[in-house]
């Protein structure tokens, strides 16, 4: 978690808001985004979903994608 953190902090001081797109429960995500300080997150996203989601959030605000 501490690791995580750390490349979340490293992440947000290059003006990248990372994202959480699970297909956990919503609030399972949200906890976690909250021990890891993210608070973009969404919940019940099914694997064919995530693509799509990606898509949408690229068009609505300049997101660019990075996966880890």
């Amino acid at each position: 978690l501490a690791e995580a953190n750390a490349t979340i902090a490293k992440l947000k001081q290059l003006n990248i808001e990372p994202w959480i797109i699970s297909g956990d429960h919503h609030r399972v995500v949200k906890a976690l985004g909250q021990q890891l300080g993210i608070t973009k997150v969404m919940g019940n996203v099914l694997p064919s979903q995530k693509a799509q989601k990606v898509k949408e959030l690229q068009a609505c605000n300049g997101f660019n994608f990075y996966q880890f």
